[in-house]
């Protein structure tokens, strides 16, 4: 996950013994989880949020060559087939 192995998972539970108690580690515990479960759930909504913008942007870049190309429908799909029709080319 982290790239943490036993030995140092061993350790920080140590630590976390030392400094926070055994009567208040289930809590931090629980707290640490919850909040890491959030961070994904955010971090998934990130994701979702870019592949949504890149589909989009790739909608519309394929519509714009439509437009532009209307004999050339399949160059949006296979733009290495035909390049020399395009302008400046």
């Amino acid at each position: 996950m982290f790239g943490i192995g036993v030995p140092e998972l061993v350790l920080i539970l140590i630590v976390a013994l030392i400094f926070i108690g055994p009567q208040k580690l289930p809590q931090v515990a629980r707290m640490f989880g919850k909040s890491y479960r959030e961070f994904q759930g955010a971090l998934d909504g990130v994701k979702r949020d870019f592949h949504e913008a890149g589909d989009s942007i790739k909608q519309d870049v394929e519509a714009s060559l439509a437009e532009e190309h209307p004999d050339d429908v399949h160059l949006a799909h296979h733009p290495e087939k035909k390049t020399d029709s395009l302008p400046g080319k």
